[in-house]
């Protein structure tokens, strides 16, 4: 009897250890489709009208202003001018897409192979090029912003030859 029971504990151990293993197999496919859903999220986002707009807006007022185009800006900003109210609101949409993804490294929802993915792409480069210095224009960098810019830097420090588009 006392073999058998020694045979049922055996077996109960390799039975938990199974369990155990497709629990950890599970647990990572969960974790792959949330991945899956949060990239494809920030993709459409990326890819909405509303962005691309933003990208425009963004990029014709860097056209339009060649010399210091931020301080051009802040001056419009602050004289009520109402094609600066529509950059500043390209600015924060571009500025929130980035940072998102920045605070969703931050926490472990997305892996550093996906939060590379969802910054390979040309609006990186507005980003860095008229995002940061408009925001630098506004005083938003504050130390936790200056955190989170030198964490999108870490992810990635620039998109492709870091060109600026004519359009989006």
């Amino acid at each position: 009897m006392s073999d058998f029971g020694g045979l049922a504990s055996a077996l109960s151990a390799v039975a938990a250890m199974i369990a155990a293993g497709l629990m950890l197999v599970q647990s990572r496919a969960m974790r792959q489709g949330q991945e899956a859903t949060l990239y494809l999220d920030f993709a459409r986002r990326y890819a909405s009208d509303e962005m691309r707009d933003a990208m425009n807006v963004l990029l014709d007022w860097r056209r339009d202003h060649p010399g210091d185009f931020a301080a051009a800006w802040r001056a419009a900003l602050d004289a009520g001018d109402a094609r600066a109210t529509q950059v500043n609101q390209a600015r924060r949409t571009v500025h929130r897409h980035f940072l998102d993804i920045v605070q969703m490294r931050q926490v472990g929802v997305i892996s550093a192979r996906v939060a590379r993915l969802l910054t390979g792409v040309h609006g990186l480069t507005v980003y860095y090029r008229i995002v940061e210095p408009l925001n630098l224009a506004v005083g938003t960098a504050s130390e936790a912003y200056r955190q989170q810019a030198k964490q999108l830097r870490a992810i990635r420090r620039r998109y492709a030859d870091d060109v600026l588009l004519d359009h989006f």
